[in-house]
């Protein structure tokens, strides 16, 4: 069996993910982070939009993070559940 993340970046609580890395970098940093992570803009049909919730899609920094919070995920996932899995591989990008 395989699981899949639909809509990935899109679906990254940045609050959270944000708390992930505080333990990880600076201060100045995480500032950094989450100002490149949380003003997002882009354009459809002539009008400019504002990303409100998740990550943006084609941001360099994005799939980093995107793989720190599914790893934070699986791992509260996994040691949460009742019946453990004998195998777990996840395959990483």
């Amino acid at each position: 069996m395989s699981f899949d993340v639909e809509s990935l970046f899109t679906s990254v609580p940045l609050a959270t993910t944000i708390n992930l890395l505080a333990p990880l970098f600076p201060p100045k940093i995480i500032k950094i982070f989450n100002h490149c992570l949380s003003t997002n803009y882009f354009s459809y049909q002539g009008q400019f939009y504002e990303q409100l919730e998740g990550l943006a899609m084609g941001i360099p920094l994005s799939p980093a993070v995107a793989n720190l919070f599914v790893e934070h995920f699986e791992k509260t996932a996994l040691d949460s559940a009742p019946l453990k899995p004998t195998h777990w591989c996840p395959i990483r990008s």
